[in-house]
């Protein structure tokens, strides 16, 4: 191969190699795919936008027919009305439950298991709803349904590794749109989009509330807050910040020689901490960590093993048979 002819054949040869080389590697990238079966199961009678009103209404409706359907063909007229009133409580519980989510009336939800599922003072609003399994939330925004979120029960799930109960969430809705990994490699979020415009997140809460929480979405709906709420989780994620006068003194030789306070009130302070504790804890502690945190530590560490990401961890389908999956 010489001359201009040569040397320009040489470079279509190679320029077919790197294109072909360039396929590959998108081949290797699978691209996110979006599954076939509907992800709004969960509603089971609801209607995404549907106002909190008339939410109440349908849950109302369905739980009087359990009811009648529980009590069909009884006679016992006394038996029959203590199980109305059960079905009746029920409803009522539900529809107390209702809150706008706005004011310090949002503290005690913002520190459970959807804390980081809406923002308060954005026009949102919430339903909760109790079964044996699960706490649902039904989240409204602009007083629309947009999201479901499902709590199960830490007895429920038992000992199930996370990915187990992935898996069998694959098992009903198809294959998986998105993982998503914290800094160690654990696989923290496991997502499914279909072709309807749904949203399903499947959050791994194993090390903070011992479940794992489903996230139900209608993507329309959802885009009003979306953006709101991704920053919010950010900002959640990241902690307190720590005030610049703290910044510097953990830089310095104050922080090293443990008398960072005596530098910001400005007198030397000499506190024994160790004072009243008995010799035998304090030559424990001086040793390091008590048998309780090790045993702690163990466990958290055992716990994310089993859920990192092709960790090969417990591949048996039986232990996630018979689940209930939303």
């Amino acid at each position: 191969m010489s001359g201009p002819k040569g040397v320009r054949g040489l470079a279509v040869l190679l320029c077919g190699l790197f294109f072909l080389g360039g396929m590959g590697i998108a081949m290797a990238r699978s691209k996110p795919t979006k599954t076939s079966v509907r992800l709004d199961a969960v509603l089971a009678g609801l209607e995404w936008g549907q106002s909190h009103e008339k939410v109440l209404a349908a849950l109302e409706k369905i739980v009087m027919d359990d009811f009648r359907n529980a009590t069909i063909g009884m006679t016992d007229l006394s038996r029959t009305d203590r199980i109305r009133k059960q079905y009746v409580d029920k409803v009522d519980r539900i529809k107390s439950s209702f809150m706008q989510l706005a004011g310090d009336a949002t503290a005690s939800l913002e520190v459970s298991i959807v804390g980081t599922e809406f923002l308060r003072d954005n026009n949102e609003a919430v339903i909760v709803v109790r079964d044996d399994v699960a706490t649902k939330y039904l989240f409204f925004v602009n007083n629309q349904l947009y999201k479901v979120a499902v709590a199960y029960d830490p007895s429920y799930i038992g000992g199930m590794a996370y990915d187990t109960f992935a898996r069998a969430t694959s098992d009903k809705y198809g294959p998986v749109f998105d993982e998503k990994l914290d800094e160690d490699g654990f696989v923290v979020e496991t997502v499914w989009e279909d072709t309807a415009g749904h949203r399903l997140r499947l959050l791994n809460m194993e090390d903070t509330y011992d479940t794992f929480l489903m996230v139900f979405t209608e993507v329309g709906l959802e885009s009003a807050v979306l953006d709101k709420h991704v920053v919010m989780r950010a900002k959640r994620s990241a902690g307190p910040s720590v005030s610049s006068d703290i910044d510097a003194l953990t830089e310095g030789e104050d922080a090293r020689t443990g008398s960072a306070v005596d530098a910001l009130i400005g007198v030397d302070t000499r506190v024994d901490l160790m004072a009243g504790i008995p010799e035998e804890e304090r030559l424990a502690m001086e040793a390091g960590e008590d048998d309780e945190t090790k045993k702690k530590k163990k466990a958290k560490e055992s716990n994310k093993k089993r859920t990192k990401k092709k960790s090969g961890g417990d591949k048996s389908k039986e232990k996630g048979a018979g689940i209930v999956i939303y």
